[in-house]
């Protein structure tokens, strides 16, 4: 899927028609790290996901996001990580490899390059969900002027953004699933009215 810039995002083979109930649930993590420089192409989301499926890697990050969007939905349908990930889209708001290990912050140039490469995301995937995986991301976001965005019954938290088109997309974030206080239990109910917005 072209997005002009950054990784190609991750996009399950049932996005939009399987486990989520037809849901296009766009789940926006922050970046890669990884000292092997030469895993650093422009396929690196789509290959991190597919280790999680499969097994070879064990990220607790995926699986803790997982839980939550499985929890949020309190249906228990999601039975299997594959299931589950083929399910949602996913993809990283800074579009270049930040450093080689983790706990390494963006740098402002980083988090600005971030901004045009989502909003072709947005058009591309068309997500009508979108979790933001981290506060740090979400008040990093920027969308150009031609989207307008507003709180949805005030509550800041929860975000419509209108792209030019007129693609609509409901947005929320929660804490970073690898962060000190992230707890399922604690941030499921925010996912959950992410998938309840009409």
């Amino acid at each position: 899927m072209e997005t002009r810039g950054g990784y190609r995002p991750w996009t399950g083979s049932t996005f939009g028609v399987g486990e989520l109930g037809g849901r296009r649930v766009l789940l926006l993590g922050e970046s890669h790290y990884t000292a092997e420089s030469e895993y650093d192409t422009e396929e690196l989301t789509v290959s991190v996901v597919r280790q999680v499926i499969n097994g070879t890697q064990v990220i607790p990050f995926f699986d803790r996001a997982q839980s939550l969007l499985t929890e949020g939905m309190g249906t228990g349908k999601v039975t299997t990580r594959a299931d589950f990930w083929h399910a949602v889209a996913f993809y990283n708001y800074v579009p270049c490899l930040v450093a080689a290990v983790a706990r390494v912050r963006p740098t402002s140039k980083m988090w600005k390059g971030g901004a045009e490469p989502f909003a072709h995301l947005l058009a591309a995937v068309r997500p009508a969900r979108v979790l933001v995986l981290g506060k740090s991301v979400w008040d990093h976001i920027r969308l150009p002027a031609k989207w307008t965005s507003v709180s949805l019954g005030g509550d800041e938290a929860m975000r419509e953004r209108t792209g030019p088109s007129g693609q609509r997309v409901v947005a929320t974030w929660v804490y970073h699933p690898s962060s000190v206080g992230f707890t399922v239990g604690k941030w499921s109910s925010r996912a959950a009215t992410l998938l309840a917005a009409s």
